[in-house]
């Protein structure tokens, strides 16, 4: 239960800092995926943070060689199980 607050802020910074990371919109919609409806889970709302992670990896491209590049089978995969 408090993991969960500590992680919620630390998503948060993480977005002020870059919100065109896809990565983080990758860990949201994993937590919305896999947490029970009743303790705020949404599978609608898990796909929405997927096809935003998606879209932003569609439209970016990586600064240099050395910006990570995981994610996109992540978003797949979701995606996936989601239509």
């Amino acid at each position: 239960m408090t993991e969960g607050a500590k992680a919620t802020e630390a998503l948060g910074k993480a977005k002020a800092m870059n919100p065109n990371n896809p990565r983080i919109y990758i860990l949201e919609g994993q937590d919305k995926f896999y947490t029970p409806e009743q303790f705020g889970g949404s599978k609608e709302e898990a796909k929405k943070l997927f096809e935003k992670a998606n879209e932003i990896f569609m439209t970016t491209k990586p600064g240099s060689s050395i910006e990570p590049q995981w994610g996109r089978g992540q978003v797949a995969y979701f995606l996936s199980q989601l239509k």
